[in-house]
């Protein structure tokens, strides 16, 4: 390349920078993150997710395109809480990207700006109480309650990576503060119509304690024994027994965990399985996920069809 190319390829990196041109480039770990800087940045910001809405978040399947991807991040966004322990540490590390090591401007654990969070466990954590989280669930990211709460933290680091479009992204963040309050404010009255028994469901992994605190709803049991452990006959009989004693009508699990067992004891109990996929789907807003979500929830509970 000569030296006149070359000068002019700086100064166009530069006045793109400086205009706001070049766009923030950003990972998230999760497809409920990705969506959700899609609704803020707009089209300012390139997002990769690295996990499928069907995928399990605790093992995902690491692949060499994640190392190239976080290389070129200005942004990761990810969970926390251990949700993606078992993947991510590595793949950072390999990335060789300074921006995104812990403690960076580029790195961003939203659990640390969660509050109130459920299943903290008291004491000592070992492998024999199954998946336990020291630090308390970490899946905050289906309740939108909790996510509304982390809309001005994720658009105030776009805003310190990208100050150039700081106007946009504060527009776009009170846009979507006002969508979800309305969304919350629907669906709990909805749910605040449902009886005392109606509110009370069975699940099959405890990926759903925020949402339904925010919903007003009651776990009675779980099919998992312990969290992250199938489900075994003699606990199974317990909590189809539960279900037909209480006279509890729903199960509700996410579709990535095998559903024979749910099944099963859904039709024993005379009770409705409800499946739902576990993040936003391509071409979808994390509002329009968890409206569909908690549609097909209230549709199963209150017995309405539509």
């Amino acid at each position: 390349m000569s030296s006149v190319l070359r000068f002019l390829a700086v100064v166009g990196v530069l006045f793109s920078a400086a205009t706001g041109w070049a766009k923030v480039e950003v990972v998230s770990t999760l497809p409920d993150y990705g969506a959700i800087v899609r609704a803020i940045g707009g089209e300012h910001v390139n997002v990769r997710v690295l996990s499928s809405p069907l995928e399990d978040p605790h093992y995902v399947d690491a692949k060499p395109s994640f190392i190239v991807a976080l290389n070129r991040a200005d942004l990761l966004i990810f969970n926390g809480l251990e949700l993606e322990i078992g993947w991510l540490p590595n793949l950072i590390i390999q990335s060789r990207n300074s921006e995104i090591q812990p403690g960076q401007a580029g790195s961003l654990e939203v659990a640390r700006f969660v509050n109130r969070l459920i299943d903290v466990p008291r004491g000592a954590v070992d492998r024999s109480m199954g998946d336990i989280h020291a630090g308390g669930n970490p899946h905050f990211h289906h309740d939108p309650s909790r996510m509304m709460e982390l809309l001005p933290i994720i658009a105030q680091r776009l805003i310190q990576l990208d100050p150039v479009n700081k106007r946009t992204y504060q527009d776009n963040l009170a846009r979507t503060q006002a969508q979800f309050k309305e969304l919350l404010d629907q669906a709990r009255s909805l749910f605040a119509n449902l009886s005392v028994s109606q509110r009370q469901v069975v699940a099959y992994h405890k990926s759903f304690g925020y949402l339904f605190e925010t919903l007003g709803l009651e776990v009675k049991a779980y099919l998992e024994p312990k969290p992250g452990v199938a489900p075994t006959p003699a606990h199974v009989a317990k909590v189809l027994a539960l279900m037909k004693r209480e006279k509890i009508g729903v199960i509700v699990q996410e579709a990535h965990y095998p559903s024979r067992t749910s099944a099963t004891v859904a039709k024993l109990a005379q009770a409705k399985m409800v499946q739902v996929v576990g993040g936003t789907q391509e071409g979808e807003t994390y509002l329009e996920h968890v409206r569909d979500m908690m549609t097909r929830i209230y549709q199963a509970i209150s017995g309405e069809n539509s």
